[in-house]
């Protein structure tokens, strides 16, 4: 359930079919003080090797709907990105042909403002709705979402994601398909997408780039366990065959540090950890 293909047991996980099922759960585990964890395609996530205890609601198998009416679409949370991406093209909208190959959904780009090749999920996104804590439903306006690189209001909000609107442009469909196969050839040439990652581990410092500092400092190709360093890419971290993340944070760690000994600069992590960690200075 995860892209990494790493991580413990679930105690429940649930795939609700409808926004409706969706407030359900969320109203059972406040009721009976159960965590409850949201996944969407499971993508830039790293998943404790004990699991995660309580409710887990993967939301890319059910909340998938996606509506176009006239420059306008609506995507609910668990639809994956790069779907809507095409779908867009395919009704020649330009906007969102970035996001060709991100492997997370709707819901998880929002909350991350999930980029590529110099475009981001804020430029084109116009409005968010959410079911809020306290159980009602709200519509929030972009400018209110506080995006910034790799980071929104919503990362820290209780608010659940349900659906979001996009304001697209009209284009030229095989234009804009055309630029989708170049960030498609660029993807396959220069990232490891033939085994497991999470993507980018960690986030790009200002003026540099993450993968060129971890090559600098002589880590590509660090392994640990079943987890190494891409030599394709050195900003992902591969699953090989069957890696722990007690191994893949022990990775993390060495890459870190070996970076900030030759560098100066400490990279900070792009992926979620979410469970129970090891006690390691990430």
């Amino acid at each position: 359930h995860t892209t990494w293909r790493i991580g413990g047991p679930a105690d429940l996980l649930l795939t609700p079919p409808t926004p409706e099922a969706l407030m359900r759960i969320v109203q059972y585990a406040k009721a009976q003080q159960l965590p409850l964890t949201l996944l969407g395609c499971g993508s830039n996530v790293l998943v404790s090797d004990t699991g995660l205890r309580g409710l887990v609601v993967q939301l890319a198998h059910g909340l998938t709907a996606i509506r176009f009416e006239a420059l306008k679409v609506s995507a609910q949370a668990g639809a994956p990105l790069s779907t809507l991406a095409y779908q867009a093209a395919q009704h020649s909208l330009q906007g969102l042909a970035f996001a060709e190959g991100i492997p997370g959904s709707v819901g998880g780009a929002i909350i991350m403002n999930a980029g590529a090749y110099g475009g981001h999920i804020a430029d084109c996104l116009q409005s968010v709705t959410c079911l809020r804590s306290d159980g009602q439903i709200q519509t929030i306006d972009c400018r209110q979402a506080s995006f910034a690189y790799r980071s929104s209001a919503f990362r820290q909000s209780q608010s659940i994601i349900l659906s979001a609107e996009f304001a697209l442009l009209p284009g030229d469909r095989q234009a804009i398909l055309a630029e989708m196969a170049l960030y498609h050839q660029k993807r396959q040439t220069y990232q490891p997408l033939d085994a497991p990652s999470a993507g980018s581990v960690f986030k790009n410092p200002p003026g540099y780039k993450a993968a060129q500092l971890i090559e600098a400092a002589g880590a590509k190709g660090w392994r640990v366990g079943d987890a190494q360093v891409s030599p394709k890419h050195c900003n992902f971290i591969i699953n090989c065959a069957h890696a722990s993340c007690q191994e893949v944070l022990t990775l993390m760690y060495a890459v870190k540090q070996a970076v900030y000994a030759h560098s100066g600069i400490m990279l900070e992590q792009e992926v979620i950890l979410l469970g129970d960690q090891p006690a390691l200075a990430l």
